[in-house]
């Protein structure tokens, strides 16, 4: 009987050890099964960490084109800005420049025009008409205030003035 028990419990004992066993077989595998996921995982996010990488130095570098590219933007800005300033200056001192020479050129074309037979002539010719509008005003006015008052004595001093002034 002693071995009959002490069989019974190597039995029991036995029937543990491969229960234990067949769990720790199976936690084994569940364990490497995890294990390889994680290692998946791993390659998968070294692989995306390669590409990031690769991103970021390619946009870095980009960055530093950029700004190279705005300093000289800047530059070529200032000096867009110095070169219009004194095309500014230049400019207005043109049109000073211009203004005064139209002004010497008027000046000298008014004094021309003065000291031509045109302007004498025209002259001239405004008297004579402001002459004989104001005479014929004052004839009107004289004609309205002494109606039977005879002026035809002033017709013969205009013909005789027209033929002086035609004489001249």
């Amino acid at each position: 009987m002693r071995y009959r028990i002490d069989a019974e419990i190597l039995k029991v004992a036995k029937n543990r050890a491969s229960k234990g066993a067949k769990e720790a077989s199976a936690r084994t595998k569940v364990i490497e099964k995890r294990a390889q996921d994680v290692e998946t995982v791993l390659v998968k996010f070294a692989e995306e960490n390669s590409h990031l990488l690769g991103v970021n130095e390619a946009l870095t570098s980009k960055i530093e084109v950029l700004k190279t590219q705005l300093v000289e933007v800047e530059v070529f800005e200032e000096g867009a800005r110095v070169a219009l300033k004194d095309v500014e200056e230049r400019m207005a001192s043109l049109q000073g420049d211009m203004r005064a020479k139209i002004e010497v050129a008027a000046v000298k074309a008014i004094e021309k025009f003065r000291t031509s037979k045109r302007y004498e002539d025209e002259q001239d010719r405004f008297a004579v008409d402001a002459y004989d509008e104001g005479r014929c005003s004052v004839r009107c006015e004289v004609a309205s205030y002494y109606p039977g008052l005879n002026l035809n004595f002033l017709d013969e001093d205009l013909e005789a003035t027209d033929t002086n002034v035609a004489g001249l």
